[in-house]
């Protein structure tokens, strides 16, 4: 089960954060905080692996069409519209599958930040 919001103690912390995977320990966790409800996503049928792998796919395609047009913009080389606009709609698309674009960004923070900037 996913947990569906984020889970936080009497005084505010958080316990456990929206999206994490409940797994034996967790479940312990929550029992040693006396919380006994909590909110879970409904389980689909939708394979998640399948969505993580085509956008991890995507966005390793995404990164290597940026660092090109980085060094061509570096080695005073004309960049083709076309190349950007190919990146900046693969960006669109990933939004479009029912990704949360800021947890797209945030993903994009956390593995490069000169990409993210």
């Amino acid at each position: 089960m996913r947990i569906a919001e984020t889970v936080l103690n009497d005084f505010g912390s958080v316990i456990i954060m929206e999206n994490t995977v409940l797994d034996e320990h967790l479940i312990k966790k929550l029992q040693n905080q006396n919380i006994s409800k909590i909110k879970v996503f409904e389980e689909t049928n939708k394979p998640v692996t399948k969505v993580k792998e085509v956008f991890q796919r995507n966005y390793n395609q995404g990164i290597y069409e940026v660092k090109n047009i980085i060094s061509e913009i570096i080695i005073d080389k004309d960049v083709k519209m076309e190349k950007v606009e190919k990146v900046v709609d693969s960006v669109i698309d990933m939004s479009d599958e029912k990704m949360d674009l800021i947890r797209c960004l945030n993903q994009i923070k956390s593995s490069d930040e000169y990409i993210y900037t």
